[in-house]
């Protein structure tokens, strides 16, 4: 996948703001008043670029990317299931025109996700449910947003800043969420950068 071609290291760090997380809220069908406790309202914009990232520990049960979601964006883990289904009802309506998925595949990969998981109450879950590339496009297309991953031992295969942007394409002057991808394995809701 060919890195965004408008990707910039100025003002990259964007929280929302309240009305944009009560938004944010309403799309993935949570109360909105769950904003009021986002680490985020505390937050400033500011260029990242030589600065380290100040994160919040989430659980390690293979739900770690949703539970950061969950985290940024209430200031709890506990609507990490809620937010993984409404992601897999996304990719499974849209799949074919998300940018990064654009498959028919990955959209009946998705219902069949959300058919079974929503059978279930919320647990720990292996590799196969980890939060991926796939979800990240879907969020950021499904909240308008452009989503980031920082890897901080960079390599080839996970280049230290990674962009997800509705289109591939940066929505100038959007909210900004990060995520801390550490160990190849584990997300981290990054709040602020030091």
């Amino acid at each position: 996948m060919p890195p965004p071609n408008d990707t910039n290291q100025n003002d990259l760090f964007l929280p929302p703001d309240l009305q944009q997380l009560q938004h944010y809220l309403i799309l993935l069908d949570l109360p909105p008043e769950l904003a009021y406790n986002s680490p985020l309202l505390t937050s400033l914009a500011i260029e990242p670029q030589g600065r380290s990232p100040v994160t919040i520990d989430t659980r390690g049960d293979g739900n770690c990317g949703h539970r950061s979601f969950s985290k940024l964006l209430t200031g709890v883990e506990d609507y990490h299931w809620h937010i993984r289904l409404k992601i897999y009802e996304y990719i499974a309506a849209n799949a074919r025109r998300i940018f990064g998925i654009k498959s028919a595949n990955l959209g009946e990969q998705a219902c069949s996700r959300l058919v079974q998981l929503n059978q279930i109450a919320p647990q720990p879950v292996g590799q196969n449910l980890y939060a991926g590339n796939d979800d990240l496009w879907a969020l950021a297309e499904m909240l308008e947003c452009n989503i980031y991953t920082y890897v901080p031992e960079a390599h080839p295969a996970y280049p230290a800043l990674n962009p997800y942007f509705k289109n591939n394409k940066k929505i100038k002057g959007a909210p900004t969420l990060f995520l801390l991808y550490i160990n190849s394995n584990h997300f981290e809701p990054i709040v602020q950068f030091m």
